[in-house]
């Protein structure tokens, strides 16, 4: 079962179904989040993430050699994450974890020689932040785009990382520093940054503005010359992305850590219905809407001239969820007649209005999946709106917010972060 999941961006997602405390699983999944974001490599994988699903689905195989190369450190750090959270509740508490952790196959895969001892060392962290984050950040503090990559070549890739492994493979890298620390840990010295690049002699690049441009210009450079992608486009994206590093040295405060965690549906796979069902979509609960988007068009959906929407149906009984795809006539005609809750996400707000003509009366949910600061942006209100706080479990609320046209936005936010909803309520969603 999959507890948490970070998926390359600003958020981390933990299953809303579950309602034991989730603690070590939040900061398992926020390490992932830190040395992810904290690293140019990590930057190279979110950007790469993005361009596949919106423009180029080619670079899956070349993300996974990525991924594959750097996963020990990605895991280990996490796993001492949540060493790190038993530890400061006790001995035993500790004792406890590690006995379930150790008859594990991810502590057998992840974990290599010397890790119990880090966890044990009294040493937690450098400067402030967890030892092996800080370890895993400085491995992850390469530049592959110094390379002339072939990006349609994912075995030229794996190829590059391997023969150069103390400039490009993260998981050597992350293993030599790990080596230094224990080295250190053993002669009774303090653990510095500088201290384990001397005795490691790894050379780490450091994730500063200047060579963050440079790396994503690089970047789109090389893009553009394997596929079919405006490199003027990729500038100007990765334009708005540098201008967002302007305080990215700072480190978040504890409400904004708190709102990147998101409850999600993690272990709800699509379950297709019997083919001999009969009258099937008069049975749905209900739908969700994704409208046609121009990066459909690179996974074989629609074209410029045929606009063609995704409609997912439930069914809460049976838990059958499955997609259909509609042409833009046949949204419009079934939505008119859907019986069902019809659900559609907040960015796709403006073009169901302009849209999809729906019978008077006929309501949408407006469904967002982000923070909760985030939310009180998308709600179209002039007054202050009603707030309703529906308990999905002990740890998570659903929460609805209607504004005067009737219009119902809903959000799933865990409980820790009511307190600011309540404080931000008249503040954030009385628009002026």
């Amino acid at each position: 079962m999959i507890q948490g999941e970070y998926g390359y961006g600003d958020h981390v997602f933990i299953d809303s179904k579950y309602t034991y405390d989730q603690s070590d699983v939040i900061f398992h999944e926020l390490t992932h989040h830190a040395v992810t974001q904290g690293s140019l490599y990590g930057v190279l994988e979110i950007v790469l993430k993005r361009i596949s699903i919106w423009h180029v689905p080619e670079l899956t195989s070349v993300i996974s050699e990525l991924s594959n190369a750097s996963l020990t450190a990605q895991e280990m750090t996490a796993i001492y994450a949540q060493c790190l959270y038993y530890k400061r509740q006790g001995g035993e508490t500790l004792a406890a974890y590690e006995k379930y952790l150790h008859q594990s196959d991810y502590y057998r895969k992840y974990c290599i020689s010397g890790f119990d001892e880090i966890v044990h060392y009294s040493q937690d962290d450098i400067a402030g932040t967890a030892l092996l984050t800080v370890i895993a950040v400085m491995a992850l503090n390469v530049d592959l785009t110094l390379a002339e990559i072939d990006w349609k070549d994912s075995l030229q890739v794996r190829k590059l990382i391997l023969e150069k492994p103390s400039q490009y493979y993260v998981n050597y890298r992350y293993s030599g520093l790990v080596k230094a620390a224990l080295k250190l840990i053993r002669r009774g010295e303090e653990i510095t940054r500088d201290k384990l690049l001397q005795e490691s002699g790894i050379i780490c690049r450091e994730r500063t503005y200047k060579n963050l441009s440079e790396m994503l210009h690089r970047l789109s450079r090389q893009l553009s010359a394997c596929f079919d992608i405006s490199q003027s486009e990729l500038d100007g994206w990765f334009d708005k992305i540098i201008a967002q590093e302007d305080n990215f040295e700072g480190k978040p405060d504890l409400r904004d850590i708190e709102q990147r965690v998101i409850p999600k549906l993690l272990n709800d796979p699509y379950v297709y219905p019997p083919i001999d069902a009969r009258n099937l979509l008069p049975q749905m609960n209900t739908v969700i809407v994704t409208l046609y988007d121009k990066s459909f068009e690179k996974q074989g959906i629609g074209t410029e001239g045929e606009e063609k929407d995704i409609l997912t149906f439930h069914h809460a009984v049976a838990g059958w969820r499955f997609p259909i795809v509609f042409n833009r006539d046949e949204t419009i005609r079934f939505l008119s007649e859907f019986q069902g809750e019809i659900v559609a996400f907040t960015e796709d707000y403006d073009r169901m209005k302009q849209n999809i003509p729906l019978p008077e009366g006929k309501r949408i949910f407006y469904f967002y999946e982000g923070k909760w600061d985030d939310f009180a942006g998308q709600i179209r209100s002039q007054l202050v709106p009603y707030i309703h706080f529906h308990e999905v479990n002990p740890l998570i609320n659903c929460i609805f917010v209607i504004n005067e046209n009737q219009e119902v936005f809903f959000t799933l936010q865990f409980k820790i972060i009511t307190k600011y909803i309540i404080e931000v309520n008249v503040k954030s969603l009385a628009f002026r």
